[in-house]
């Protein structure tokens, strides 16, 4: 899958760099911090805010009926997931584009 994290304020990966695929998840349709361990305070750590863009995300009946209705439902979906801002939705590359704000990652 193409990803992509972009920080949207400075970060200090000192001491942390070697850790970075234990302190980040990335999967098909998710982002997640610190999985293994609790989420420091915001502004702390990678506890920041951030805009993410996950490729290849699309409904799950994708094939099944209209195509239109089944988009639409999709991006109210993407719209209403809890500690994100939505920002777009391309179903033609699955692109979907989201902003986290420090403190909100879970």
């Amino acid at each position: 899958y193409q990803r992509r994290v972009h920080g949207l304020e400075p970060v200090d990966l000192n001491g942390i760099v070697n850790k970075l695929s234990q302190i980040i998840l990335i999967k098909r349709d998710k982002v997640q911090l610190y999985p293994q361990e609790s989420v420091p305070p915001a502004g702390v750590g990678l506890n920041k805010s951030a805009v993410c863009a996950l490729y290849k995300v699309w409904p799950t009946n994708w094939n099944v009926g209209p195509r239109g209705t089944h988009l639409q439902e999709f991006k109210k979906k993407l719209q209403s997931i809890p500690n994100t801002k939505f920002r777009e939705y391309s179903p033609d590359n699955g692109r979907w584009v989201f902003e986290v704000s420090a403190g909100q990652w879970k």
